[in-house]
């Protein structure tokens, strides 16, 4: 009996041995040098990571790793590779499946969100050395590298050795990223996490251009209107919706509603009037010294800080044209006011255009931005030789001189540094 048991078993542990063979050779392990090892069809969720329970944690809440300053950017899992890794980058608008991330507290990791075997960590094989790119790296069988064991502050992302992430240079599109001896006054290494399920219901309206509409029926909101009252453009209730005359942006530091594309200008009472009530509002340049400008939000309500006046219609009318007062407040409809978001980038409403070989930019309800003079380069041929010349208006510049030679049986024309073409052997050029 005992030598049919030890059979048995011997049968067993074969028979296993031949499952996990089978097994391996169906999931191959992929080589760290493999050309396609994270390409976008590879199913990363069969490698191990975090253990289910974690997966479900309500704390591993996603969200954006954000470089505070002028212009917001964003930290994302870029394209390019050095080795086996994917170097971490910052842009505006970078797509979520690469930009929002999850900190697993039991490995002390961040993770990306839509595949989270991808840890932040440094150059591989450069433990956390400072002055690499920092990078993200799989994370294979639970196997933690210590580059990856990384803290978040409140505006600064650490690895083990103390040293912060900060951008490699400038902060503009598609800077790369790398860790670095730590600074709190360094702007480039202010790192802070943005929610991603950040509540949109309640936008910021120091940042964001919003419409100011009146809660009863018709759909109207408030327009700055070509008429004048002496020196200022009065305020008018209408259907304006999409027009720059009704698009207004919060002063924080001042307290005051201001004309979104003209922000020197605040919603205020009539010259002269100080804040007293049944006069027409205008808009007008800001000052610390006029009390009319300073507003306090309050619910449906945007009242005068001074007087404690309401916003409201003239006479309490809901039509087109009419204009707007500071009067006591009441439970009155024509004083209850919405603001409203407009969506989309102002930016991108802007245009270029050339007029008479001069640049300008064009933006809703601003003056043209010169931008300088429309140039345009091209080889002009000067006695024996060739040139390169820039043609700005009626003005022309010289550039560099050219020369032609031939490589693999094609000819071409180089002039100075940066101006390389393809050309025949006559002379005359070959679209590229």
């Amino acid at each position: 009996m005992e030598e049919f048991k030890k059979k048995d078993k011997s049968l067993k542990s074969k028979e296993e041995k031949e499952k996990e063979k089978k097994k391996k050779e169906q999931n191959p392990v992929k080589g760290d040098n493999m050309a396609d090892d994270d390409g976008d069809d590879d199913d990363l969720d069969k490698i191990p990571d975090v253990k289910s329970d974690d997966i479900k944690d309500p704390s591993l809440k996603p969200f954006f790793i954000v470089l505070k300053g002028k212009t917001a950017r964003k930290v994302f899992m870029s394209k390019e590779k050095v080795g086996i890794d994917r170097i971490a980058k910052i842009k505006q608008k970078p797509h979520p499946k690469n930009a929002v991330f999850m900190f697993d507290k039991r490995t002390n990791t961040i993770r990306l969100a839509s595949e989270r075997n991808f840890a932040l960590g440094n150059k591989m094989g450069k433990g956390v050395k400072q002055g690499h790119p920092a990078v993200f790296r799989r994370i294979l069988d639970n196997k933690v590298l210590g580059d990856q064991l990384l803290t978040m502050k409140k505006k600064a992302i650490k690895n083990k050795a103390g040293k912060c992430l900060q951008v490699n240079g400038k902060n503009v599109e598609m800077a790369p990223l790398t860790w670095w001896t730590c600074n709190k006054d360094n702007a480039l290494q202010h790192f802070e996490k943005e929610s991603k399920n950040k509540d949109k219901s309640k936008p910021d309206f120091t940042k964001q251009r919003f419409l100011i509409k009146l809660m009863m029926k018709g759909n109207r909101n408030i327009y700055l209107s070509k008429e004048k009252q002496g020196k200022d453009f009065v305020l008018k209730l209408g259907k304006k919706p999409k027009d720059w005359r009704s698009w207004f942006i919060m002063d924080k530091r001042t307290s005051t509603v201001r004309l979104f594309v003209q922000p020197h200008l605040a919603i205020s009472n009539k010259a002269g009037k100080g804040v007293k009530p049944g006069h027409a509002l205008t808009m007008r340049k800001y000052s610390n010294k006029d009390e009319s400008q300073p507003v306090v939000i309050n619910g449906k309500r945007i009242q005068n800080a001074k007087s404690k006046r309401c916003l409201t219609t003239m006479n309490a009318e809901n039509k087109d044209s009419i204009y707007l007062n500071f009067w006591p407040c009441s439970g009155k409809e024509a004083a209850k006011w919405q603001r409203e978001k407009v969506e989309g980038d102002y930016e991108e409403l802007c245009k270029d255009k050339i007029k008479k070989g001069k640049r300008y930019r064009l933006c809703p309800g601003k003056k043209p931005k010169y931008l300088g003079e429309h140039c345009v380069r091209h080889v002009e041929q000067k006695g024996k030789h060739e040139v390169l010349v820039k043609k700005c208006g009626k003005k022309t510049y010289e550039i560099a001189k050219c020369s032609r030679y031939q490589q693999k049986g094609q000819w071409f024309r180089k002039c100075g540094k940066d101006h390389l073409e393809h050309v025949s052997s006559g002379g005359k050029t070959v679209g590229l």
